[in-house]
Order: C-alpha cells, then sequence, then structure tokens
C-alpha cells in the first residue's frame, strides 16, 4: 500500500505552528524520495522545508525514511531542525525532527489525499476546434518502446505529477456565428477573451479577487496574428493573479504534419497534446527545458535541449536547432511526463512559487552568469530614433534592438529571435535604486525559422519596456539604465547599457492624472494596443488624449483607443451566471470614425514623420499597414494606397534602407486581406 500524499496536523498549542501539513513522496508515480512542509502561526508567520534525498529502512516496527532537511523558506527560526524521521503506520504520520543540541521535536500527521496539491482545470475551444484534451500514446510509431498503451489526458499527466485535478464542469464549445471571416486572434483580442473569462471572478468578495488559486483556463483557438508561427500562448497578466490562462491555437504549425508523415491525424493530436500540457506547465512556473538556469533561486535544476520534459521544444531536441529529425527523435525517447526535478518543484516547492497567481512566472528556479565570448559572433544595440533618449513625462518608452552578424560568414539565426523574451534577460534601472527585470505580459510558443543573416546584416525589432505584467518600471522622472542579455545556444550576446532620460511632468494636472495613468490595466492596454473589455483604463487614455492632445503620450493613447475598432473585432462574450455562464464570439464592426482618426495620425504628411519619431520606425510602420489593411477591408483602395505611400515617404525620409522601402512599395497594389499581419522583421 502507498504511503504517499499530503498529510495534515491538527492545531496543537506545545508547537509554533497552528496549521501544519506535510508531503510525503517515496512510492506511488515517478517518487522523489522527498519530503515537504509547511507550517503557519497565526497569520504572519510561516516556514517551509524540503528533505532529500530520504533512505528507507527495515526495522522490526516497519519502514522508515529519513534524511536531511537541504531547504528552508519564510521564517526560518519556526523550523531550527536539519534531519527528519518518518514512519507511517495505518493513515499516521510520525515525523521525528532532529538537530545536534536540540532535543528532538516528534509531530503526529493525519492522512489527507494520495495526491500532493489540488488543482482545478477548465477548457473551452473556438467553434470549429477540437478539444483535444487526450492522445492515444501508441497512435504514432515513433515513441519508446517501454511506453504504456494507453489514453492519456491532459489532466492524467497533472494528477501524475501530484495534483489531484478538479474540473469546473463548464467545459464548452463557444459559439463564433458572429465572428465574421477573420479566424486569426490579435494580441488585444486574446487579451480581452481572457479577461471576460476572468471577469467571472468579479462576484468573489473583495478579500478574494485578484488572490492565488489553483485554478487554469485553457482556451482552443484557430490562429493567432502572427498566423501559424505561433502555437500557444500563455498569458501572465490577468489582475495581480498571474499565469491563470492559456491559449492554444490548433490551425498553427502543430498542425503541419512534415513531408512523408504517413501518420498526420496522429502526428497532429500527439502535438497539439504536448503543446497544451506545454503551455500550462508554464502556468504551474515550469520554464522552458533550456531556461532552468534563468530567474532567481529555487533548487538548482538541470538545463539543456537534451531534457525528456514537455517543457522542451520537441523539433529542438538535442542540438538547440531546428530539425524534423529532433522531433522524432524526441518522441522515440519521451514517455510523457516531467523531469524528476519539474516534479520535485511542482510537488514540493513553496505553494506561492507553483500556484496561478503566485510568483511572477521565471522566478524561483535558479540563476547563471552570462556566458559571454571573447569573440562575439553578433553586437547587440539598444537605440532610439530621435535626436536625444529623451522622453516626457507620461509616454512610455519603445527602444530599438538591433542585432548585427559580426562575423566574417553568413549565420543562422532564429526568425523570432528579437521577439523571444523568454530567452532575454532585461534590466531596467533608474539612477540610484536597484535594478529591476522586464518580465513581458505573454509568452508564446513559435515554430522555429530560421532565415540567413549575411556579414554585416542586421535584424530589428521595437521593445516596449515602460511595463510589464508586475508594475511600471518607468514611471517617474529621472535617468533609467537599460540592458538586454540575448541568451543563445552557445553564448550570450550583452547589449550596450542605454540611458533615457524621462522629463518631470509640465504641471500638476498632468502629475494628477498619472495616477489613474500608471495602472497595471492602462499599462495592459497600451501594450496590447487597445481594449473593448477594460473600461476604465479606456476612460483614462481618453481623459489622456483630451487633456493633453499635443504631448507624445496622447499619441500612444490615441493608438491603444481606435485600433480595436479599426477593423472587425471578435470579441468573447459570457452569458449567464457564474457556474452556468457559458461563452459566444461576436464581431464587433468596425467604425468609420476610429479608421480616419488613425489615418490622421498616422497617414498623413503633415503629422507622420513626429508619429515616426515617437512611436519608433518599428512601430509606426506596423501600425500603419494595419490602418492600410483596414482600409482596404473597406474597399477605401485609394485612401489605404494614401497611407502606406504615406507610410513610405515618411520613413524614406528618416533613412530607413532602401530595400524595406521596396516591400512597401509592393504592397501599395495589394488586394484587400481579411488577415491580421504581425510586425515585419527582415533583415536590412
Amino acid at each position: 500500500m502507498n504511503v504517499s500524499g499530503l498529510y495534515e496536523r491538527q492545531a496543537n498549542n506545545d508547537v509554533p505552528f497552528s496549521r501544519e501539513n506535510l508531503r510525503l513522496d517515496v512510492d506511488g508515480t515517478f517518487p522523489q524520495m522527498a519530503a515537504s512542509g509547511t507550517g503557519s502561526s497565526g497569520l504572519q508567520f510561516s516556514a517551509h522545508w524540503v528533505a532529500r534525498p530520504l533512505t528507507q529502512t527495515i526495522t522490526l516496527d516497519g519502514e522508515e525514511w529519513s534524511g536531511p532537511i537541504v531547504q528552508k523558506f519564510g521564517n526560518v527560526n519556526l523550523m531550527p531542525y536539519d534531519f527528519i524521521s518518518i514512519r507511517v503506520e495505518n493513515g499516521q504520520l510520525r515525523a521525528t525532527f532532529q538537530r545536534t543540541g536540540f532535543p528532538d521535536r516528534v509531530k503526529d500527521f493525519n492522512f489527507k489525499s494520495p495526491h500532493f496539491r489540488e488543482v482545478t482545470f477548465e477548457y473551452d475551444a473556438e467553434e470549429g476546434v477540437d478539444l483535444l484534451l487526450e492522445y492515444e500514446t501508441h497512435s504514432h510509431v515513433d515513441r519508446p518502446a517501454t511506453l504504456a498503451n494507453e489514453t492519456l489526458s491532459i489532466d492524467n499527466v497533472f494528477e501524475r505529477a501530484g495534483f489531484d485535478v478538479l474540473r469546473t464542469g463548464q467545459d464548452s464549445i463557444v459559439p463564433n456565428a458572429g465572428s465574421g471571416t477573420n479566424e486569426r486572434w490579435s494580441s488585444n483580442e486574446m487579451h480581452d477573451a481572457m479577461q471576460v473569462h476572468f471577469s467571472r471572478f468579479a462576484a468573489l468578495p473583495l478579500s478574494q479577487q485578484n488572490q492565488p488559486r489553483w485554478a487554469l483556463w485553457t482556451f482552443f483557438a484557430k490562429l493567432y496574428e502572427d498566423g501559424p508561427s505561433t502555437g500557444g500562448i500563455m498569458f501572465d497578466t490577468i489582475g495581480s493573479a498571474h499565469r491563470q490562462g492559456t491559449a492554444i491555437f490548433r490551425n498553427s504549425f502543430i498542425s503541419n504534419a512534415p513531408f512523408g508523415e504517413t501518420t498526420v491525424d496522429a502526428w497532429r493530436q500527439r502535438m497539439a497534446f504536448w503543446t497544451a500540457v506545454h503551455e500550462m506547465g508554464h502556468a504551474f512556473n515550469l520554464l522552458h527545458a533550456w531556461q532552468k538556469t534563468l530567474g532567481t533561486p529555487w533548487i538548482p535544476q538541470p538545463s539543456g535541449y537534451d531534457l525528456l520534459t514537455f517543457m522542451n521544444y520537441p523539433y529542438l531536441y538535442k542540438t538547440g536547432t531546428f530539425s524534423e529529425a529532433n522531433t522524432i527523435r524526441f518522441f522515440k525517447d519521451f514517455d510523457f511526463r516531467f523531469t524528476d526535478d519539474e516534479l520535485l518543484f511542482l510537488r514540493h516547492a513553496p505553494e506561492r512559487y507553483v500556484i496561478m497567481g503566485g510568483a511572477n512566472f521565471g522566478t524561483n528556479h535558479a540563476l547563471e552568469q552570462a556566458r559571454l565570448s571573447p569573440v562575439p559572433a553578433f553586437a547587440l544595440e539598444l537605440r532610439v530614433n530621435r535626436e536625444t533618449p529623451e522622453f516626457e513625462f507620461m509616454e512610455p518608452v519603445v527602444i530599438e534592438m538591433k542585432l548585427t552578424n559580426t562575423t566574417s560568414q553568413p549565420t543562422l539565426i532564429e526568425e523570432h529571435l528579437l521577439r523571444m523574451n523568454d530567452s532575454m534577460t532585461i534590466l531596467v534601472r533608474k539612477r540610484g535604486e536597484e535594478a529591476k527585470a522586464f518580465h513581458p505580459f505573454a509568452h508564446y510558443c513559435y515554430q522555429p525559422n530560421l532565415i540567413v543573416l549575411e556579414p554585416g546584416q542586421s535584424v530589428y525589432e521595437s521593445l516596449f519596456l515602460s511595463v510589464d505584467h508586475h508594475e511600471w518600471l518607468i514611471d517617474s522622472p529621472g535617468y533609467y539604465s537599460i540592458q538586454v542579455c540575448l541568451q543563445l545556444r552557445d553564448e550570450d550576446i550583452l547589449s550596450n547599457a542605454f540611458q533615457v532620460r524621462v522629463a518631470p511632468p509640465v504641471n500638476r494636472d498632468q502629475e494628477y492624472l498619472a495616477q489613474d495613468y500608471f495602472s497595471e490595466d492602462v499599462g495592459r492596454v497600451i501594450t496590447f494596443d487597445g481594449t473593448l473589455v477594460l473600461t476604465k483604463a479606456h476612460d483614462t487614455l481618453q481623459e489622456v488624449s483630451a487633456r493633453f492632445p499635443k504631448s507624445n503620450a496622447a499619441i500612444h493613447a490615441n493608438v491603444a483607443l481606435h485600433m480595436p475598432r479599426a477593423a472587425p473585432y471578435k470579441l468573447l462574450v459570457a452569458s449567464g451566471e457564474d457556474k452556468d455562464c457559458r461563452y459566444e464570439i461576436k464581431e464587433i464592426d468596425a467604425r468609420k470614425a476610429d479608421t480616419q482618426a488613425l489615418v490622421k495620425l498616422l497617414g498623413d504628411p503633415k503629422t507622420a514623420d513626429e508619429t515616426a519619431r515617437f512611436l519608433g520606425h518599428i512601430e509606426y510602420g506596423y501600425y500603419a499597414e494595419r490602418v492600410s489593411d483596414a482600409l482596404k477591408m473597406q474597399d477605401e483602395m485609394e485612401d489605404a494606397h494614401a497611407v502606406t505611400q504615406c507610410m513610405h515617404d515618411t520613413l524614406e525620409s528618416r533613412g530607413v534602407p532602401e530595400n524595406i522601402l521596396a516591400e512597401i512599395t509592393e504592397t501599395i497594389t495589394d488586394e484587400p486581406t481579411t488577415e491580421k499581419k504581425p510586425r515585419k522583421r527582415k533583415p536590412k
């Protein structure tokens, strides 16, 4: 009979803890030969400890497990011991804590559950998308010889990781009859969908809102706005409680079986299943297999592309570079589980590190120094497209990253390299204060796609870093230093330390409005280019635009205010109350007034140069192209071409390379499209 699981101890006046639990992990599925416990005293003091490895001893009285207490968290004074012995009999656990020079302390615990923790899942799918929650493990020939032949569910994976998986009972197919013909979800549409879902918690008492919860929502949709290259997203930013929502895009690369694949359906199901568990693993604060050394310490874990885990990318297995052969090798070795070190984290790390809404994503793992090459293959430069790196008060700080091949040989790089914030360490430091790490609002699962960067060629990307999912990093006057470390497979590339200056407010009115402006919701709306859900943030941006129309902050505010309604917009709509809540997808019609407001901002030669200067060339080009596409969808071809021509002339006057201008010229005669376009990042 297995003895592993969760044990609880009732309050006892002779010990400092008023509540205490213990997790024993010595048998059952993937035992880690570890124990951990959490105790609290009143509402203010708590301590968490981890003991490993535990050694089993057979005595005349039965089995005993003992080992060193290797980690302590919180108020360690409540746990002065460094060794533990554990004995279980008839559902009762007796733990003896020991330390040289201290009397032994014996505590008795009652068995509560064979699982270590409890979590609740809900799965919804857009109409026309399979809600794929299971995989037949022998449906594809590429598998380990020892892999059990079974119907494995997502719930099973997390149950074997130690969780008692509950369901809300509200899994559903979300009707999309009113969503129009565009299958792609933009960042702001996807974000608003997450907001609508989490608004269901609004009925909770105020003390429970935005609190950590063992609850996760997974939404299966068709396509992201970037197209097939994005397989999934872990949204990290709803309220102050993060890591509570993921999205899986079924019509992405995860459904594109390679040429010659003979069991296409099984291949697609396997990739969709892997993607879903991978993104949900992020919600439990698990990093990619090759990123275990990022963040701050928990217990140091092995890191690399050779790890057999849901948190690896199959197509990067072993080599770190994309290859269909890697995918085959991975699934021939993969037994559909997390690694032992990941299981140790999920089962025994302090709850706040793992629970959705607890610690921020990417924290509490381990830290490694940058691996800088004496002869780096690339140069990473931070810069801005304006005369001086000075920003107005409340103006979002957008900088440009330029990555250049400094070798004499053509080099292959990942197409999305400068968008992969998970592979970067970004630090922002205000003069006289400690540096803060930038954590993006969302995390994406991209299909690897290598491009050639010739000697001396560069790729560019914008970086909006005034605010992240935790706080506003740049929200007060002063000098800030920004530095980026790009983690490549064989080396790290360190950028220049780029300094920007933020000016003081122009008057008391601006300073007063800043109290509403520097909020989490406003930061999120600016990041995702608008919202139809967060009305308070929308109203604040309208006030910025109306009261300070000539400010640089108003340029960014107007983009966020008008972009969602410049083209048809998909909105997830909730109906019903709490347990009876269901969803449907509706298309919100474009408004000509919003499109024309953006035309005036981005496509008018009188204002375009200033807009490009303060948005940055990359952001300006991206928004102008989206407005041009919106006009084409409205059959306003002449206006669409005028916006594109203005974009071309504006960027030409600002010194953008000729090959980029040539691409813009080609789009002037393009036919209308319903597809939302991602930012372009071509070598220059």
